[in-house]
């Protein structure tokens, strides 16, 4: 009795090709990288800048560092410190959490409408 019949291995493929192309899409996403914080009920929209964030002043103690188009935690007064664990988050739709504060950092990438723009 065999195991593996021949239209098996046919699906096996099928499956391989389907989510190696998945992978492929989702590593070449391609647009302009846009960071964006949750803190509690607000978004908040990080614009051209670079470094440390010091979310004192929304009443949190954590510190957020984007770099190189790379973002993460640094510092949290949360009990497991997670979020620091959670290293640099850097590709479109990715996200790095810090549940005990509310705090949420997201990568965003807006793709141009036009490829060209003819007269």
């Amino acid at each position: 009795m065999k195991l593996i019949k021949p239209f098996d291995i046919v699906i096996i493929a099928v499956l391989l090709l389907i989510s190696l192309s998945m992978i492929i899409l989702n590593i070449k996403s391609s647009g302009e990288k846009h960071f964006f914080l949750y803190i509690d009920d607000k978004k908040i929209e990080i614009k051209n800048r670079e470094g440390l964030i010091d979310l004192k002043d929304y009443g949190k103690n954590v510190i957020v560092e984007i770099t190189d188009g790379k973002a993460r935690f640094v510092e949290s007064d949360c009990r497991d410190k997670i979020c620091i664990k959670t290293e640099f988050i850097e590709r479109c739709k990715e996200v790095a959490v810090c549940l005990p504060n509310k705090v949420a950092l997201e990568i965003k990438c807006i793709e141009n409408k036009f490829d060209a723009i003819s007269q």
